[in-house]
């Protein structure tokens, strides 16, 4: 009994795999409640490198693909941009704000000391260069043939 009561007290520890800093998670509110295996508890994120995670909208999720280089700047860091690798994107869509948009990480390149955890910002992904009025005439026909679509189906 004693062996037993050792391994579930050996249980009741967490640790996380990587050295990091908790950003998600409030387990002052949990104490006492009963934990399902697989239940995310925390969320740490590595201490010492970052990754950056972008929305982006379903229209534009083909012109994307892993290893495109980018750029970030975040709404604290001033006018500095800072340089990023696409390292992955989601295969399913999420609905944020009442679009469906696709998850994009990337990499952060370079070793950068005033960035912080959980910074919002804007994500420019160097893609094939086309002309304003290209862009303006393409994102105004999907919308058309979607309508007509709808419409004469």
């Amino acid at each position: 009994q004693l062996r037993l009561v050792e391994r579930q007290l050996a249980r009741t520890q967490l640790s996380a795999p990587i050295d990091g800093l908790v950003i998600a998670g409030d387990l002052t509110q949990s104490i006492g409640a009963p934990v399902n295996r697989g239940q995310e508890l925390l969320v740490v994120s590595p201490d010492k490198s970052f990754r950056v995670v972008a929305d982006v909208d379903e229209q534009d999720i083909d012109l994307l693909a892993a290893g495109q280089s980018g750029r970030v700047m975040f709404a604290a860091g001033g006018h500095e941009e800072i340089d990023i690798s696409v390292t992955r994107i989601a295969p399913v869509a999420v609905v944020r704000e009442d679009n469906n948009v696709f998850e994009m990480d990337a990499q952060v390149l370079g070793t950068k000391n005033n960035l912080r955890h959980g910074l919002r910002g804007i994500v420019r992904v160097d893609v094939a260069t086309r002309s304003l009025g290209w862009i303006w005439w393409h994102r105004i026909s999907q919308k058309m043939r979607r309508l007509w679509w709808r419409l004469a189906g």
